[in-house]
């Protein structure tokens, strides 16, 4: 199973999601309505998160690295589940966009949210104790 796919969106070539569903049920949600038209999800209700990958970040790392050419084009980071920004979900969309920027693609990476305030936040948040981890284990 793949973190990066391609994408049957019309103004991007891959997408990334490494969770399935949504703790909210919003009347208008896009993620759901996609979820019904390729039978993904429904079965199982929608209001609920599903992690797709134990560490998104080491599994997009270790798919990046095993490809031939780098993908080309829009990458979409998908936050279709941003009500549940967690700290846990803000740290790993942290710690794919660290690797998104390692190969890269950070320039061509599209974040698409919800609540950009309540993302944002949380981003800011994670890239920030990310960091500091990160200086932590360089000065040991």
């Amino acid at each position: 199973m793949a973190i990066l796919n391609r994408s049957r969106i019309e103004y991007l070539q891959w997408c990334i999601n490494w969770i399935n569903g949504c703790t909210s049920d919003c009347a208008y949600c896009y993620a759901r309505q996609i979820a019904r038209r390729f039978a993904r999800g429904e079965e199982r209700g929608w209001v609920g998160c599903e992690q797709r990958f134990e560490d998104p970040a080491a599994a997009l790392e270790t798919q990046l690295s095993k490809m031939r050419k780098l993908p080309e084009g829009m990458i979409m980071l998908s936050t279709s589940h941003d009500p549940a920004m967690t700290p846990k979900v803000a740290g790993q969309m942290a710690r794919l966009v660290f690797v998104l920027d390692k190969f890269g693609l950070l320039k061509n990476t599209l974040l698409l949210t919800k609540h950009p305030t309540k993302a944002v936040d949380a981003l800011w948040d994670a890239f920030y104790e990310h960091e500091y981890e990160h200086r932590l284990r360089l000065e040991d």
